[in-house]
């Protein structure tokens, strides 16, 4: 059972920090967080939990993406069949891209290691968000400055499809 003092979720060597939690099924959670036991750069690592808090992973997590930079803005969903998608930015190609990855319940990448680009261009963007569409993808928006010059920040958004593909997106607002 859960400990009032809490449960370690991850205790290995150096620091962990800005994490996410949701909701897993009827009676789970799987969190995610930054990592910083190989390097300087922040990892994303992720642990998935029973409702008695048995850890259902790896002891200290399964590594989501240990490219080597600094991954940032992690978004969680589970996907209405089981498996999790995660999303997040990454600046691996010198542009903050958006990359995502689809973990199976027990813990196994689905797509490529490091995860899957969703959004490569040649602008700025942020503030990812995800809402599972129950067709094994999701929603995803986000805002982008690609027509700055002439309307500045908008809102963009498009469908993952379960496979980790989806459709050019179109601006929303």
């Amino acid at each position: 059972y859960w400990s009032p003092n809490g449960l370690p979720v991850c205790t290995a060597v150096n620091t962990q920090s800005t994490f996410v939690m949701e909701k897993y099924g009827q009676y789970g959670a799987v969190i995610c967080w930054q990592d910083f036991r190989a390097s300087a750069d922040a990892d994303l690592y992720a642990q998935r939990f029973d409702i008695w808090g048995n850890m259902l992973w790896a002891s200290d997590g399964i590594g989501i993406c240990t490219y080597y930079k600094w991954q940032t803005g992690q978004q969680i969903i589970e996907d209405g069949y089981g498996n999790i998608i995660f999303a997040w930015s990454d600046p691996r190609d010198v542009d903050q891209d958006f990359y995502v990855q689809k973990v199976s319940p027990d813990g196994v990448p689905q797509w490529e290691a490091d995860g899957r680009l969703f959004l490569h261009e040649y602008y700025q963007r942020g503030y990812l968000s995800m809402v599972p569409d129950e067709a094994g993808g999701a929603y995803m928006a986000w805002v982008d400055q690609r027509d700055y010059q002439t309307t500045g920040y908008d809102i963009y958004a498009t469908r993952l499809d379960g496979t980790g593909y989806w459709g050019y997106p179109a601006p929303v607002v």
